[in-house]
């Protein structure tokens, strides 16, 4: 049994603080949760792929080779930039070794879905149902984004298939999809409808090629459609 700890309660606020707070303190609440992960445990959890932790490196050292020149707010912003992706998958690391993947894939669904309503509620509010017809405008007053709104579908859609069912009520699972499919909608973000493409294919190609023919053509005139007509 999983048991309580700071972390967890920490982890909590994540759903709510990218609501509130700008991507720069954001990162900086990821590092206090990978403090507070690695002072509760007195180590550092390995990886036995730790050359493919290595590969998002590169970036770094790479940028750190031509930015000797560069203003120190230049290279602090770089740094913010560069590292976020091996920073998370760190922190992903240690938490998947003090918990259960069943416990980590729900975290992933309910923190999307909590976003999710909170900026379909803001949407709403802020522009009626007009945001429906028209969310590029409410991204040009409140741009917001989260990579669990996109990855909530794609973790209820599969993970009973890969052996890890989540929730046991049919509706409940679809009333989750359907409400970060509308926040994902209402981002407007083609970053973000990227992302939720790309693990939807990966997905589909383990389990059926022909499926992801089907869908690839589909999503291929929905990006197109979206494409032409975001700015």
């Amino acid at each position: 049994r999983t048991k309580i700890r700071f972390s967890f309660l920490l982890l909590l606020f994540l759903p709510f603080l990218v609501l509130l707070v700008n991507a720069k303190i954001y990162w900086a609440f990821h590092i206090l949760i990978l403090l507070v992960i690695l002072m509760e445990e007195k180590r550092v959890f390995k990886t036995k792929n730790i050359s493919n932790l290595l590969l998002l490196g590169i970036p770094i050292v790479w940028a750190s080779l031509f930015s000797y020149n560069d203003s120190l707010s230049s290279i602090i912003k770089a740094l913010f930039y560069l590292t976020t992706p091996l920073i998370f998958t760190f922190i992903g690391i240690q938490i998947a070794r003090i918990t259960t993947q069943k416990v980590i894939l729900k975290y992933l669904v309910y923190s999307g879905t909590i976003g999710s309503l909170f900026y379909i509620s803001l949407t709403t509010y802020s522009m009626g149902f007009k945001a429906f017809i028209d969310p590029y405008a409410m991204r040009q007053i409140y741009s917001w984004g989260s990579i669990t709104t996109a990855m909530a579908p794609i973790i209820i859609l599969f993970s009973e298939k890969f052996g890890i069912p989540l929730f046991k009520s049919k509706k409940y699972k679809i009333l989750i999809i359907l409400i970060n499919i509308i926040a994902l909608y209402l981002t407007a973000s083609r970053t973000y409808y990227f992302i939720f493409i790309v693990f939807l294919f990966i997905f589909l190609y383990k389990i059926n090629k022909i499926k992801l023919v089907l869908t690839g053509l589909i999503m291929a005139i929905v990006i197109i459609s979206m494409i032409n007509l975001y700015p």
